[in-house]
């Protein structure tokens, strides 16, 4: 920051709430109290512990975020200050808090109007690069929202990544796609869907014509329509509506009953032969596995399982963002990325079946055995990697990274 410059929103509430803190804990301290105890101090101070309650909160916080909520109106705050300083607490680090407050109360007004647009301010501010729960707030009202408006919700999404050995050798790989929608229900019976809108792109991010792809399973895409795994669907589906061509598919969900009664549980799978190549050349750099956010979901999951046959690949990274309105690319180039608040890095698993299990699906791992035992495998011989993300947010793309390995000299 320069002589002219005025700190920023975060740094003026940040340095506010750090203030708070220390003049707080600053206060119960020359109290010879702790706040940590909340009753024991309120029957000290002789005030309701309610009020030491959220002391000890705005204490433990970790971010403004989470001190927000706990600070205590005026006449609330000047109850407990002058408790304190009439139980001994310094007269300088009473003044401090009640300054520290005024402070926060200021920033509020200048650059949010409200408390509750600060909230949505403050969780839109990363705290660290795990900060899977950043948003959550936003998130999770985007999702009930987003569902009375599209009338449409699922519980969970499952979306996998498999990759195999491809018959071209020498890195080459199949890539086996599964997505899977666990008690996908229309909360209006007129809300036809997009399922799945699966592309294959160049190294310059337009899209490629691929005739690689194929069902997972050909008869039951032949029954259904659509590559539907039988055995993880609710039973009596509808068809569904298969739209191909220019190198996209389109699975759209058409119209049926609203409600409980309605809801429904659907996998899809696919398999594009020798897809790509883990090993770099002049004009590909990076692996990138994609996916995009079309629906209000309540839980989401991403894995990715590498065969152990292929290259070793485990720098993974995961990103979620939003394009530019101007650019059509899926993914566009990294400056043109706008990456949102909501960070995860994957995570690796344990080697085995037993690993893969997980709440968002009950038979999630009899599914991975099914799919394996169809690509000529077995579960125990696949790398996994793992995001889960609740509510992630529509409108955005997620893309699993790696660099390309150099070839063996």
């Amino acid at each position: 920051m320069t002589a002219n410059s005025q700190p920023t929103f975060e740094e003026q509430i940040f340095a506010g709430f750090r203030e708070l803190q220390q003049a707080l804990r600053e206060a119960f301290t020359s109290a010879e109290l702790d706040p940590g105890r909340a009753y024991p101090a309120a029957k000290a101070l002789r005030i309701n512990k309610n009020l030491t309650w959220k002391a000890s909160k705005i204490l433990r916080a970790e971010t403004p975020a989470e001190a927000l909520d706990h600070i205590p109106g005026k006449s609330g705050l000047g109850l407990l200050l002058d408790a304190l300083q009439t139980h001994g607490a310094t007269v300088d680090a009473i003044a401090r808090t009640r300054s520290a407050v005024d402070l926060l109360d200021r920033v509020t007004k200048r650059h949010s109007g409200d408390k509750e647009t600060l909230e949505l301010m403050l969780e839109g501010l990363s705290i660290g690069e795990e900060d899977t729960d950043n948003l959550e707030k936003s998130r999770r009202l985007a999702f009930l929202g987003n569902s009375g408006i599209w009338g449409i919700q699922a519980d969970a999404r499952l979306i996998t990544y498999v990759l195999t050995p491809g018959s071209a050798g020498d890195g080459a790989f199949d890539l086996t796609f599964l997505v899977g929608f666990v008690q996908l229900k229309r909360l209006r019976a007129d809300a036809p869907w997009t399922l799945a809108h699966s592309r294959s792109f160049g190294s310059d991010g337009s899209v490629r014509v691929d005739k690689r792809r194929e069902p997972l399973f050909p008869a039951s895409s032949e029954l259904k329509g659509a590559p539907i795994i039988v055995e993880h669907s609710t039973p009596g589906m509808s068809m569904f509506v298969v739209s191909e061509g220019g190198g996209s598919l389109r699975i759209e969900l058409p119209k049926g009953p609203a409600g409980e009664g309605g809801a429904n549980d659907v996998y899809l799978g696919y398999v594009a032969r020798n897809y790509a190549n883990l090993y770099a050349d002049q004009k590909n750099h990076e692996g990138r596995l994609i996916h995009e956010t079309n629906c209000p979901i309540r839980h989401g999951q991403v894995d990715v399982l590498v065969h152990e046959d292929l290259p070793h690949i485990d720098a993974f990274e995961y990103q979620l963002f939003r394009r530019r309105d101007h650019d059509d690319r899926l993914v566009p180039s990294a400056d043109a990325r706008i990456t949102l608040p909501i960070h995860s890095r994957p995570v690796p698993l344990a080697p085995g079946l037993g690993a893969l299990e997980t709440p968002c699906y009950a038979r999630y791992t009899d599914l991975i055995a099914t799919v394996a035992e169809r690509l000529g495998t077995t579960p125990d011989r696949f790398r996994s990697h793992r995001i889960q993300l609740d509510y992630p947010p529509m409108g955005t793309t997620g893309l699993f990274s790696f660099p390309l390995l150099r070839r063996p000299d």
